[in-house]
């Protein structure tokens, strides 16, 4: 008996020697299988997919006709199908005036072929279809098809350029680090779906490309959270192209299928962290000049990431109150309080004074200028060159070794997350701006882990 309970109908199909196959049926309750694949549909996340595929082939969608079409379309091509069609052709109307006009003159063209792959003579009938339902019903002789007239008819599509330039022509302007990695994740992308020119054009083929692509460069030593942003780029853009009404119901088949391709994703929820140890810590501050010693005691007393560093303003630090209150974007807006021991407040303002340099950032380049994402990191490298600290240690792990410290002092988590960046529930920005303090017997806890054997622990002034 057919399967149901919400699911899509499947009829199970005996084997021998093995369960039986759960397969998907048709409009007319008729199994899809032509052993040995089948038309399948994976509960957990509720798309369809090739059974007896191996690696299974997902199909990207939640909808049974098309799942049904992608099926064959992919059994066709994995079988080479060809079907013949008259080897001869001479023009009517429209084709033949334009063929007149290119020979300038009256004449019959032959075209010799021996067949026609079979994915475009389907593809070529759909298109037919869509475009002219009266005419198409008239000559395949099914008169149900006209009915499809009445329906609206399909908009015109856009070229994938227009939407990256939608989303570059935002009146916020996301920071230029973040627009190189727009531009890059976009282009690698449209690279991939190629030779798609438009929305409509980029199948269910070309995406399958696009994945292949990025699992490629992430098998070949890529990390999750990269992998992952492949296509959370490419979402956004077409998100956004939707929220400006571009091309929208194509956009929006689109952004289901990469959300449908997301599923795949390695769990990024989990990922452990890795703290810095204390000798590690001390190593990389013995080394460090005047800039970096001001950014290694930031990032440990703030519990900053290197995004936190690089996007600091001058007017986020109140050295009277040693408080620090600032909004970093990041999804949505994170709210960043803390308050600065005495040897951070020291350090940051010895460098100020040295640099003395007026740009809105505390933290500048050796060339005057804001630091990117990939400058800091290159800049963090060559200090850690220069000590014999492990060569994979990077300036994330600081924050790290931070709010595993500030754990491990008895800081409750909640206010460890708080000094981490995190939302909390219930809790907002507004009260926390106004209570930056909250956090300080988690700053203690950092610092007493890190320099409790020295001599010159923090004075607290409150």
């Amino acid at each position: 008996m057919p399967k149901t309970n919400g699911e899509p109908p499947r009829v199970e199909i005996p084997q021998k020697g093995t369960k039986p196959l759960l397969v998907v049926t048709d409009d007319d309750g008729q199994p899809v299988l032509d052993l040995p694949h089948y038309l399948a549909w994976h509960k957990a996340t509720g798309t369809f997919y090739v059974g007896g595929s191996k690696p299974r082939v997902y199909l990207k969608t939640r909808d049974q006709t098309e799942a049904l079409w992608h099926y064959r379309e992919w059994l066709s091509s994995q079988k080479d199908a060809s079907v013949e069609y008259e080897k001869s052709w001479r023009p009517t109307g429209k084709a033949k005036k334009i063929l007149e006009q290119l020979t300038r003159k009256k004449r019959d063209v032959v075209v010799v072929t021996n067949d026609f792959p079979e994915k475009e003579a389907w593809k070529f009938v759909r298109e037919q279809i869509l475009q002219s339902p009266t005419i198409a019903a008239k000559n395949l002789g099914i008169p149900e098809i006209a009915r499809l007239s009445s329906l609206p008819k399909p908009q015109p599509t856009v070229r994938l350029s227009k939407i990256l330039d939608a989303y570059l022509s935002k009146r916020k302007k996301p920071s230029e680090d973040e627009l190189k990695k727009v531009k890059g994740y976009w282009n690698a992308f449209v690279s991939a779906v190629a030779p798609a020119k438009t929305v409509r054009d980029i199948d269910a083929e070309a995406l399958t490309r696009w994945e292949d692509k990025a699992y490629a460069k992430y098998n070949n030593d890529g990390s999750p959270k990269t992998l992952a942003h492949r296509f959370e780029y490419v979402q956004r853009l077409f998100n956004y192209a939707i929220k400006k009404q571009i091309d929208t119901e194509e956009c929006k088949r689109v952004v289901a299928e990469i959300v449908s391709a997301k599923t795949e994703l390695p769990d990024l929820r989990n990922l452990n962290p890795n703290p810095i140890s204390v000798d590690s810590f001390h190593a990389l501050l013995d080394s460090a000049d005047e800039r970096w010693k001001a950014i290694l005691l930031t990032a440990l007393n703030l519990c900053y990431y290197p995004v936190d560093i690089r996007t600091i303003p001058q007017n986020a630090i109140d050295f009277d109150k040693n408080v620090v209150i600032f909004d970093r974007n990041k999804t949505g807006q994170t709210t960043r309080v803390g308050i600065l021991w005495k040897r951070t407040k020291n350090a940051i303002q010895d460098y100020l004074r040295i640099s003395g340099h007026k740009s809105d950032s505390v933290f500048i380049t050796q060339y005057r200028t804001p630091y990117t994402a990939q400058g800091l990191r290159t800049a963090f490298r060559f200090l850690r060159d220069k000590t014999d600290v492990d060569r994979g240690i990077e300036l994330a792990q600081v924050r790290d070794g931070a709010y595993s410290a500030a754990i491990e002092g008895g800081t409750s988590e909640t206010i460890a997350k708080i000094l981490g960046g995190h939302t909390i529930s219930g809790m907002s920005d507004a009260y926390i701006k106004r209570n930056p303090r909250m956090v300080t017997d988690a700053v203690k806890a950092i610092e007493k882990h890190f320099f409790g054997n020295a001599k010159t622990l923090t004075i607290w002034s409150q």
